[in-house]
């Protein structure tokens, strides 16, 4: 439609001519950008995308079977254990790192009601490797079988939810596996 109404300019190899043509059409807009073909999105010599690069599948298979690309979806996720039955999701909380906060643990309301607990009760989060006190938010943007804990913020007390992770690495990076360990939540 651009190029009908006059305004669609071709590609120059030269500024003059590209100049030329401006001050012949009276305007100028950027050049279409097809992002539909995949072949221009893509960038890539065969107009492939590739959602693993090569380079990155060659230094994985010289580093042998532990370091894998991708989880295999065909075997089933870690269940939880049955004393942990939630799993912690700890997170950076953004927020003025000078103030002392009383350390807190949201949950879905609907979990807390299954374990006797309410909103701002005192609670233990206990995993195999250790515990902490917190407080317990009751938010209904967390899943039921997650308890959201947030990490970085100065307590009065110890309260570091890094500190229960189960040790587990990521299969591609070799990080610790964040979201793989399991908690408990007990009334303090």
């Amino acid at each position: 439609q651009m190029e009908e109404r006059g305004w669609w300019l071709p590609e120059h190899k030269e500024f003059d001519s590209f100049w030329n043509e401006l001050i012949e059409r009276g305007g100028w807009t950027d050049l279409l950008y097809d992002d539909a073909d995949p072949g221009r999105l893509a960038r890539t010599r065969d107009g492939r995308i590739s959602l693993i690069p090569a380079e990155l599948l060659a230094v994985l298979s010289a580093e042998g079977d532990s370091r894998r690309p991708y989880v295999d979806v065909t075997t089933p996720a870690d269940e939880a254990p049955e004393e942990f039955p939630l799993r912690l999701v700890p997170y950076r909380a953004s927020v003025f790192p000078n103030v002392h906060w009383v350390p807190w643990v949201e949950v879905h309301p609907e979990t807390a009601h299954s374990l006797g607990l309410g909103d701002n009760t005192m609670v233990w989060v206990i995993s195999q490797q250790g515990r902490y006190r917190a407080r317990l938010k009751l938010f209904h943007g967390t899943a039921h079988e997650n308890v959201c804990a947030p990490y970085g913020l100065r307590h009065p007390e110890l309260a570091n939810p890094l500190q229960l992770l189960s040790g587990s690495r990521d299969s591609l990076t070799g990080l610790p596996a964040w979201f793989s360990t399991y908690v408990r939540l007990e009334r303090a």
